[in-house]
């Protein structure tokens, strides 16, 4: 028997059309298989981060590490996504975290919007430790109230919801309302149309936190997030109608501050330099309790007729850098704001006499 015969078969069973088209997939299976190994996307793979606790606040960030990781990424805590994905390597990249209350929360890392693996425990957030909480006065207006709800607010009337705490101090009378906003580097004031705001002095209660800037604040609680004691903060408070919004405009620090003596030039248009007056007040600044201000005490002279020399009497704060007036360093070379309600100068400090160390204490 030939090995193909005159029908076309080979051995005289098979068709030798059929033997080379089962030759032809056998050799090509496997190399089919080895082009998706070679050129297939790999499996992306968590398999830890650091840290994995962290205490509850804004602005942290973690490591994630892994397999095969890629740009476009994004991870999720629990179902919220993590600010930023920036990505160091195919084995580990940084993600902003954001701000979560304390609990366990799963990490869940997504291609597009496919979840490729996750950690089911992978993150903490830990509470603060408790710290002692205090209580300032603050002075500024309650918000959007029409004239028949501002009169819930009179000396005397505690505002208490829980941990939420505040004690009408002293009221005014009631006008129409403005909210002052940030845009940038300015602060607009806006009105609102049908609305009035009572100018008040409040006691609240805050406790100290530590933010992702590393500075130490005072917050005062509210219904969703805690609202900084500072000038232009925004406070929700309990009412007998509600949460009603309190814009801080001064803070009143609970001792009286030193008193430094600073010498400071102005740069300043003849018509503006011939308003500024011995007795002047600083309008925009940290209140203390005994209603310091920064006030102009001298004017030694106006130089070339573009800058008026003026000594200041500023109280101030000891900070771990030096002396502080309304956030603002009190050292010489460094920039110095006075504003009062019919002018703003902006100048640098030449001199600066620090108070007697018994004062200082």
């Amino acid at each position: 028997m030939t090995v193909i015969d005159d029908r076309g078969r080979l051995f005289g069973r098979i068709n030798l059309i059929d033997a080379s088209a089962a030759v032809l997939l056998f050799v090509l299976i496997p190399v089919a298989y080895g082009a998706y190994l070679l050129f297939r996307t790999p499996q992306a793979k968590l398999t830890s981060i650091t840290p994995d606790k962290l205490y509850h606040g804004p602005n942290q960030r973690i490591e994630i590490h892994g397999l095969n990781l890629r740009p476009y990424m994004r991870v999720t805590f629990g179902g919220s996504q993590g600010v930023t994905f920036s990505i160091n390597s195919t084995t580990s990249a940084q993600v902003e975290v954001p701000e979560l209350p304390p609990g366990v929360y799963p990490v869940a890392l997504y291609d597009y919007k496919q979840e490729v693996d996750r950690l089911p425990q992978g993150l903490t957030i830990l509470s603060v430790a408790p710290v002692p909480s205090m209580e300032i006065e603050v002075s500024g207006s309650f918000k959007g109230l029409n004239e028949t709800s501002a009169r819930e607010f009179r000396p005397g009337v505690k505002l208490v919801n829980g941990n939420i705490s505040a004690e009408v101090l002293r009221v005014g009378t009631t006008a129409p309302s403005l909210f002052r906003l940030a845009a940038g580097s300015s602060v607009l004031s806006i009105p609102v149309t049908g609305q009035v705001e009572l100018p008040a002095a409040l006691r609240v209660r805050c406790f100290t936190e530590v933010a992702g800037d590393s500075l130490v604040r005072c917050m005062v609680p509210g219904p969703q997030h805690p609202a900084p004691v500072a000038p232009d903060s925004m406070l929700a408070l309990p009412a007998s109608q509600g949460w009603v919004n309190f814009q801080i405009a001064t803070v009143a620090l609970s001792s009286t501050p030193a008193v430094v003596t600073v010498r400071a030039l102005f740069p300043a248009a003849p018509e503006i330099a011939e308003m500024v007056k011995v007795g002047d007040i600083d309008a925009d600044a940290v209140a203390y309790s005994s209603a310091a201000r920064a006030r102009v005490a001298s004017i030694n002279g106006v130089r070339s007729g573009a800058a008026v020399d003026v000594t200041l009497k500023v109280p101030a704060a000891l900070g771990p850098t030096g002396w502080l007036y309304n956030s603002q360093l009190l050292k010489a070379g460094l920039p110095f704001r006075f504003e009062t309600a019919g002018y703003v100068i902006n100048g640098q400090v030449i001199s600066v006499v620090l108070p007697p160390s018994d004062q200082a204490r």
